[in-house]
């Protein structure tokens, strides 16, 4: 992740998600059940974020033939002799991106998973503070994951269409390469 964007995905969540908490002092709600209802959407929610981010990584990490893969080789290379600090290839950086974004929304749908089986239990706090202290984190916790996992298909979506335009030069500099051939 650029630490551009997620920065600015980070922020944004943590905004979201306190502004989310305070409205939840006016609700007639108490928060585990805010909590409950919130995870009861995102369970299904992120499983199918997860199949739309694995389509998209599969498409960006099997997008280009051998021509692409050799000039994007060629250029990796001719950086690394002339000792740039750019150790990785724009694919290798945009796949890992793609990995990582993956990673994190998984990781979140197993949170959720098992903080939706821990209100199913319904533990009881030892005292209404500790309970409200609990539940309140509880529900920042999870509206923070659920934004900032649904912010991270945006990058996604970036990463598609930067990979696209790749693909795009790729062929625009064959055709240019053809037509100086020809002259």
């Amino acid at each position: 992740l650029s630490r551009g964007l997620g920065d600015v995905y980070k922020r944004q969540s943590l905004l979201i998600a306190t502004i989310m908490v305070v409205l939840t002092f006016f609700s007639s709600l108490d928060r585990m059940e805010i909590i409950k209802k919130i995870l009861e959407l995102n369970i299904p929610f992120f499983g199918g974020l997860i199949g739309f981010s694995l389509s998209g990584f599969i498409l960006v990490s099997t997008l280009g033939d051998e021509n692409m893969i050799k000039k994007i080789s060629k250029i990796q290379i001719s950086k690394i002799l002339r000792n740039e600090n750019d150790k990785y290839s724009y694919i290798q950086k945009v796949t890992s991106k793609y990995a990582l974004i993956v990673i994190l929304q998984f990781s979140f749908l197993i949170i959720f998973l098992v903080l939706y089986l821990m209100t199913l239990l319904e533990l009881v706090a030892p005292n209404k503070y500790i309970e409200a202290i609990v539940n309140t984190l509880g529900v920042f916790l999870v509206i923070f994951l659920t934004i900032y996992g649904t912010f991270l298909t945006l990058q996604l979506i970036i990463n598609i269409f930067t990979i696209s335009q790749s693909r795009n030069l790729s062929f625009l500099t064959e055709e240019l390469d053809t037509c100086l051939l020809y002259t």
